[in-house]
């Protein structure tokens, strides 16, 4: 596996595991359709989130959210829509970005909500 996907992927099991202990119930991981992949579908209360994850290993290569650009968020919207056709029943649905980014002794993890 390349190095930029062991970053990732890394990336998105810590947001995993940071969304679960803040009581989000997690749906799919990576889920993808023919127009594009979702890193994580997860549901708190009566909302369901789509997140798009983006994770930077050194904090000198900027910002984890400057990783999510306007054609990853148009890929995201429709592979929303073709997820809710398929899942019709949720009526409130957010986008947010999860941004992992290194500290000097862990990752840290911020939620960008309603982007």
């Amino acid at each position: 596996m390349p190095w930029n996907q062991l970053i990732g992927t890394n990336g998105e099991m810590r947001v995993k595991e940071w969304l679960s202990s803040k009581g989000f119930r997690l749906h799919n991981l990576c889920w993808n359709c023919a127009y594009g992949e979702i890193d994580i579908i997860a549901s708190f209360l009566d909302q369901l989130h789509f997140i798009a994850v983006t994770t930077k290993t050194f904090a000198q290569n900027g910002l984890p959210a400057e990783g999510i650009t306007r054609k990853k968020m148009l890929s995201c919207k429709q592979a929303a829509q073709k997820y809710l056709e398929r899942h019709p029943r949720w009526k409130k649905v957010i986008f947010d970005v999860m941004a992992v980014s290194p500290t000097e002794n862990e990752q840290e993890i911020i939620l960008l909500k309603d982007v």
